[in-house]
């Protein structure tokens, strides 16, 4: 197309050229849809300001439009183009420019988030919340809530966005972030956009359909494995051989700890021959529950590791077996003392997702109950809770396993029906002087080099279980957790392990009564059944030809008893001790006692004064024993957990 015009600063006639190329392929007269895709391809070749007003130029030479109308109908085009490339992310050179509308910059951030999102998904919604997960300084697996500027991290890490400037009429583009309020339109959007994240497991555990799941996302369920955890393939029908050798393997780990009071020999042997070995038995329950936690349609009953002294490995025992059964480091609690602050920690707990919630050194004086800790041990599928620090409200997926470490530890009746003891018991009075080399392992080191193994132990006997076809334990389960011990009681019968839920006689007998003084007539009981020539006194004793003289505040401090009144202190590691000035506190409010009267298997005790006492020896006091006959009819039924008879045990203040 040629056309000819007055030069008006010449006043010549002057050939106007193609531009210098730039309108090569445009049609002759052509149509305005025309004139646009020959715009089109322009723009989608990238010419620069320059060339863009020389093109305007020359087709408002050549054709009918004039340059307002090409100026108006080249920006309606780039907008139409910027608009179809915000939905076409296929493409890994299209930026979108922060100049756009906002609109099209939220959509394509909300779909490169859902694009980038599946299927390995890096942000997840739980309980009404957006959250990620993150490992701590010491690769601890941790699911955390993500605010607006985690969010932000994530959306730049996977959206690029670009801002063009000029430079010398020379197009220049910059790599910018994206604009705040686009951000903080996406982040309020809705949560269920994101897949759920009900449980996060560090190492493979058996789903519903009792199959181990595969690492990454599925159903819910976050598998990211922990550091070195290189799990080897489990048959898929242990045989025989194979599962003693996995039992044997895990007992071995363990067997100095003095479970139920024997030692390294005696557990073998016990093992060896079939016996009952309750605490064990538990132990491994306690490290089976997180694996098989899928196919438990209800709750998990809780797991009390109690030692009778300090330092004797409770707490070891409980870090132990929850580094085998998550290969990760573990995350140990102290249960707060004020009721309030108990729920919010416990929700607190529960979002973090742990597969175990360890509460340690739980108090050894008075009472250990907690409604909010009872409720949430019971709660399933999930646990309602106030935030710590906050008014808010918050719901958590119920998957954790519960422990507790203590020592003489108390529990509630309501506490106690939801427990399995674990009882460590090395039978030395100083359970900390204890030689290394009495321990055949270094469990640190052990469980580093051999953690993995000992782990695929535990899949073993899981999968020994699912190959003889799963059958249940059937015998009498606490309440609320039937499904639990059919399946965890179950996997044990399967793998010749006795005595799972056979202590419960011990559990019951450390459940705490209302009231303290029946602890401490108790405790005089026990005195008197060791030497029924023993009396009592407030302050240092001096003995007597034919009395066998004891302290009151050594028989409370021995027994563990925080009696009010009595002047008693609380260490550092939860023991209740009694200082000398307690003795003048205790002569004051012994004498509110006299006349106390305490029943025990069919024998009244009364605390009564010792008449015709010595200067030397101070006032003493004794208990009075008297048969007496059982107020109980015959055929009534009495509940599991009444007030229990109490353990008699021969104390360490006499000489044997």
């Amino acid at each position: 197309m040629t056309k000819y015009k007055m030069n008006t600063n010449s006043n010549q006639v002057t050939r106007l050229t193609m531009q210098d190329g730039l309108l090569a392929g445009l049609p002759t007269d052509p149509s305005e849809s025309e004139i646009q895709a020959f715009i089109t391809g322009k723009i989608k070749a990238k010419v620069d300001l320059v060339e863009q007003k020389k093109i305007i130029a020359g087709l408002s030479e050549n054709t009918a439009l004039g340059k307002r109308d090409l100026d108006k109908l080249w920006k309606g085009t780039a907008k139409i183009l910027t608009k179809q490339k915000a939905s076409d992310l296929s493409g890994c050179d299209f930026y979108p420019s922060v100049d756009d509308h906002s609109d099209l910059l939220i959509e394509y951030v909300c779909k490169r988030i859902a694009d980038t999102n599946t299927p390995n998904p890096y942000l997840f919604h739980r309980s009404a919340e957006l959250v990620a997960v993150q490992r701590d300084e010491d690769g601890r697996a941790l699911i955390v809530t993500v605010d607006k500027g985690l969010f932000k991290h994530h959306a730049n890490n996977n959206c690029k966005f670009v801002k063009t400037t000029f430079v010398d009429n020379e197009e220049k583009q910059r790599r910018v972030l994206i604009p705040d309020d686009v951000i903080d339109h996406v982040f309020k959007g809705p949560r269920d956009s994101y897949p759920p994240l009900r449980r996060l497991t560090t190492v493979p555990t058996f789903t519903k359909g009792k199959v181990l799941t595969q690492q990454g996302y599925q159903d819910g369920i976050l598998y990211d494995p922990a550091k070195g955890g290189n799990i080897e393939q489990v048959p898929s029908a242990p045989d025989e051989a194979l599962v003693k050798e996995c039992v044997e393997a895990l007992l071995d780990l363990n067997a100095d700890f003095s479970l139920d009071g024997m030692s390294r020999e005696e557990l073998e042997a016990a093992l060896k021959n079939g016996a009952s070995l309750p605490s064990f038995a538990h132990l491994l329950a306690y490290m089976l529950s997180s694996i098989v936690r899928e196919m438990i349609l209800g709750p998990c009953a809780g797991f009390l590791i109690r030692k009778d002294r300090p330092r004797s490995g409770a707490t070891l025992l409980a870090t132990t077996a929850e580094r085998i059964a998550t290969l990760q480091p573990p995350s140990l609690m102290t249960l707060p003392l004020r009721e309030e602050e108990v729920q919010k920690t416990l929700i607190s707990a529960m979002l973090q997702g742990s597969s175990y919630i360890v509460f340690d050194n739980i108090g050894s004086n008075g009472e250990i109950e907690s409604d909010s800790l009872a409720a949430a041990m019971t709660a399933y599928p999930s646990y309602k809770g106030r935030f710590l620090g906050a008014s808010k409200i918050a719901s958590a997926p119920a998957t954790a396993v519960w422990a507790f470490t203590g020592n003489r530890s108390a529990l509630s009746p309501q506490l106690a029906e939801r427990m399995l003891l674990i009882e460590v018991d090395p039978r030395v009075e100083n359970p900390g002087a204890r030689s290394p080399s009495q321990f055949k392992y270094d469990l640190q080191s052990e469980i580093e080099q051999k953690g993995p193994y000992f782990f695929w132990c535990l899949l073993v006997l899981v999968q020994n279980w699912i190959a003889k076809g799963c059958p249940e334990w059937t015998g009498t389960p606490l309440g609320g957790f039937e499904r639990h011990a059919a399946i965890v009681g179950g996997i044990l019968d399967a793998a010749g392990v006795n005595g799972f839920m056979e202590n419960r006689s011990k559990l019951v007998a450390l459940v705490k009564t209302d009231d303290p003084v029946n602890d401490f007539m108790d405790a005089l009981i026990s005195m008197h059944e060791n030497d029924n020539s023993t009396v009592f006194k407030a302050g240092v004793p001096h003995n007597e030809v034919g009395l066998n003289i004891l302290a009151f505040r050594a028989v409370l401090e021995d027994a563990g008893i925080a009696m009010n009144g009595f002047g008693y202190k609380v260490g550092p590691d939860g023991e209740t001790f009694y200082p000398v000035a307690a003795d003048k506190k205790i002569a004051q409010q012994i004498k509110k006692y006299v006349g106390t009267v305490r029943e025990a298997d069919g024998v009244s005790y009364r605390l009564v004064e010792v008449e015709g006492t010595s200067k030397k020896t101070g006032k003493l006091y004794k208990l009075e024993a008297s048969a007496v006959q059982s107020a109980k009819t015959v055929g009534s039924d009495e509940t599991a957990l009444q007030e229990p008879k109490r353990k008699r045990r021969r104390s360490k203040l006499f000489t044997v």
